[in-house]
């Protein structure tokens, strides 16, 4: 595996040979200054064709940046990518990203502007191509984005494309076209034998996470200051999303909304070619089971939190609260939901019938205005601009999104807006 030293350690180096030099008025160090600077900005740009690693520290993430020819990213704990304007980092089907923080290490992917800065759509995002199912459809699909890839041509349900444990991906969610945005984190037939586990999305300017198909399982999934849709689900994805905390940050706070931002978007298939799907490599609809959820909406007026179901998606949500806040009020639903959208007979959806024509296919999740409760109960202390760094308290007791209590996402996510 090729190893590349950090930027720091090159920067150290360099600089010692550079003051280190005889200065006398032939010396011109203008060639290796500009040269350590192209070095920077080399750190991730265009095509990695086979394996590298990137060590703890700063990394400038430059372009739209490829890995692809079954090479594997890997990224220590500690590093910190710096997105530029308008880049995005893709990961190819049969390549692999192995970014596996710590809790005092994290892996960030953040804004190249400066702290204080940064706001929501300054870079792209993080976008994973797997070899899984997706639904079973006659075209052939290609990503969102500016530079577009096939994807779902392959039936790999436990296709591995590595791991992202304990990673931030901060201020993306870059408009690449009017209306038309790149997610923090978009999933495309990922495998079930890739890892999302302790990964915060925050203040993106569209989705926090996006999955087209796939089999992989999301756990412990922290969405803050979202911009669309904390939950995004589409084209036959079966699987698992369990522990999943969203709060949203107000207008006032820098967060900026789509005109219908919602805690879960959750799609099946545009054609249910070939029926339900239950798992494995079958290409039907989506079946998703959401575990163990806290979804607090702390929008203006109109940023509701809230669900809908479409296009024959069978959705199970387990264990979860909606939280509306409006004063000093929540609305939430405290009983689990077990949802199969199907559409009319004459739609015939297991005979390639049109999901999306059907009036009966599209199922609005809302939290009934009969259940309320103190938002002291969820929420002690609410997140503060004046007091940027520090996290709201939470009744981890309350919260669902907190199996036994536990606040996982203490000591390694972020909070401050800028």
């Amino acid at each position: 595996m090729k190893k590349l030293l950090s930027f720091s350690s090159i920067l150290l180096i360099i600089s010692s040979l550079f003051f280190n030099c005889k200065k006398d008025k032939d010396d011109d160090n203008t060639g290796l200054l500009l040269g350590l600077i192209a070095l920077q900005s080399a750190c991730l740009q265009g095509e990695i064709n086979e394996d590298r690693v990137i060590e703890e520290g700063e990394c400038t993430l430059s372009g739209t940046v490829v890995v692809k020819n079954n090479a594997t990213l890997t990224i220590r704990p500690g590093a910190v990518i710096k997105g530029e304007e308008g880049s995005v980092l893709f990961i190819l089907p049969g390549s692999k990203i192995i970014a596996e923080g710590t809790i005092n290490k994290p892996i960030v992917f953040t804004s190249s502007k400066p702290v204080g800065q940064r706001r929501p759509g300054d870079w792209g995002g993080v976008i994973i191509i797997g070899r899984a199912p997706i639904e079973n459809r006659s075209d052939a699909p290609q990503t969102e984005g500016v530079t577009k890839f096939p994807y779902g041509t392959d039936n790999v349900p436990d296709d591995n494309s590595g791991i992202l444990k304990y990673v931030r991906i901060e201020f993306a969610g870059y408009a690449y076209a009017a209306g038309d945005e790149y997610n923090s984190l978009t999933l495309y037939a990922v495998g079930s034998g890739t890892t999302i586990e302790n990964v915060q999305s925050h203040f993106g300017y569209d989705d926090s996470i996006e999955l087209f198909g796939g089999r992989v399982d999301v756990k412990n999934f922290l969405s803050t200051g979202c911009g669309d849709d904390d939950v995004d689900v589409d084209e036959g994805y079966v699987g698992t999303i369990q522990n999943v905390l969203a709060y949203r940050y107000r207008n006032s706070d820098g967060a900026t909304f789509s005109d219908d931002p919602r805690a879960f978007e959750l799609d099946g298939a545009k054609k249910d070619q070939g029926g339900f799907s239950t798992g494995g490599s079958n290409k039907g609809a989506s079946s998703i089971t959401i575990r163990n959820f806290t979804m607090i909406g702390l929008g203006t007026a109109g940023v509701v939190v809230t669900g809908v179901v479409r296009d024959c998606a069978r959705v199970i949500l387990e264990n979860g609260d909606l939280i509306s806040i409006r004063s000093a009020v929540v609305q939430t639903n405290p009983n689990p939901l077990n949802i199969r959208v199907v559409p009319t007979e004459s739609d015939s959806a297991g005979e390639g019938g049109d999901c999306n024509n059907s009036p009966q296919n599209s199922l609005t999740i809302s939290p009934p205005s009969t259940y309320q409760t103190s938002t002291s109960e969820y929420v002690t202390t609410a997140w503060k601009k004046e007091n940027k760094e520090t996290p709201p308290v939470f009744n981890t007791e309350k919260i669902k999104a907190f199996p036994n209590g536990q606040n996982w996402t203490e000591g390694w996510t972020i909070w401050r807006n800028d």
